[in-house]
Parts: C-alpha cells; structure tokens; sequence
C-alpha cells in the first residue's frame, strides 16, 4: 500500500512491478492491483491544479495472490476503497496541511485508501 506516483495502468505497475487487476487475474500471478476498480470509475485520490485539476490514483493497495486465496487473512472484496469523508475535503478536494509554503491546516494532499480484511479462521 502506498504512493506509487503512477496510476494503475502506467507501466511501472503493469510492466516493471507486473500488478494485475482482479479481472486479468493468471493462476501464476503473484500480485494484484486492487485499486483499478476506482481508477476504472474515474475516482482519485489526488488532484493536480497543473493539468486541469483532474484526479489521478497514486495512493493504491497491491497484495500476493495469497491475500486472496490463501489461508490467515485474505481480502473480504478483491477491491481497494477511497476514504471520501466530508472533513478531508475542501472544495471538493482533498484538504492539504500546506499549499506551498503557507500552512493551511488541512490533513494531506491525499485521500486515504483502505481494503476489509476477514479472518479464514
């Protein structure tokens, strides 16, 4: 889970990292993007100002094929979610802590991202 500075599709996830999507899942694969359903959908986790304030999905959860067929803890849905709560948002997008070098007290220049997991037990 992170901030890859790419999106789903640029090649250092498909190509460099070899991240699949749930639906292109291979038996051989060992890991999976489960951030492409949103990217997908056009949600984002950050908004650059510099090309036409549009989203882009940065923050995303890549997991081992263990994750979702394993035994232990596996993922409750084969998707990564976005936390769009009101108090991280201003104007509609994200609430940063700096706009440049000025404090502004927001949270982050990024949405959170979260998977449910469950317990085979």
């Amino acid at each position: 889970m992170g901030d890859f500075n790419d999106d789903p599709n640029d090649k250092s996830l498909t190509e460099i990292l070899q991240a699949k999507t749930e639906t292109e899942r291979p038996e051989s694969q060992l890991l999976y993007n489960l951030s492409d359903t949103d990217f997908q959908a056009g949600k984002g986790t950050l908004v650059y100002k510099e090309i036409n304030n549009a989203w882009f999905l940065f923050d995303q959860m890549i997991v081992s094929a263990s994750m979702l067929e394993g035994p232990g803890f596996t993922c409750k849905t084969a998707k990564s979610n976005i936390y769009e709560a009101e108090w991280l948002l201003n104007k509609g997008r994200p609430y940063r802590t700096y706009q440049g070098p000025i404090y502004i007290g927001g949270f982050s220049d990024h949405l959170p991202i979260f998977i449910d997991l469950c317990s085979k037990k």
